[in-house]
């Protein structure tokens, strides 16, 4: 049976390659692809001290359809903390924010000797 999980890989690729596009919200990241949600988040559990990230399915009307829950742990971790990261990158625009921050360093003025 099909899962939020068999969509990872195709997540990853497509936010790597900018076709799919991401928004951020208060600490999570929502994209929108068919009038359906991917919605994903880190948190943490301060009382065992571990981290983790949550990835969900939800339907037109923000209903939960599916997710995917992993501690730092759990084999799954590191491809749904990939799905968020390249999400917050997304959200975030960082491409541009790097490439105009080159392009900043490199206009700064020489120090003189």
């Amino acid at each position: 049976m099909l899962s939020i999980e068999d969509l990872v890989d195709d997540l990853v690729e497509s936010t790597r390659s900018g076709q799919l596009k991401w928004g951020a919200s208060h600490l999570t990241f929502e994209t929108e692809i068919d009038g359906f949600y991917i919605k994903t988040w880190k948190w943490s559990d301060e009382e065992s001290d571990i981290n983790g990230v949550t990835v969900q399915l939800l339907d037109r009307k923000h209903q939960l359809l599916d997710e995917a829950v992993a501690d730092e742990y759990n084999t799954r971790y590191t491809k749904l903390s990939l799905v968020h990261d390249l999400a917050r990158r997304s959200a975030n625009d960082i491409p541009d924010v790097i490439s105009n921050l080159k392009k900043s360093l490199k206009t700064l003025p020489k120090k003189k000797k």
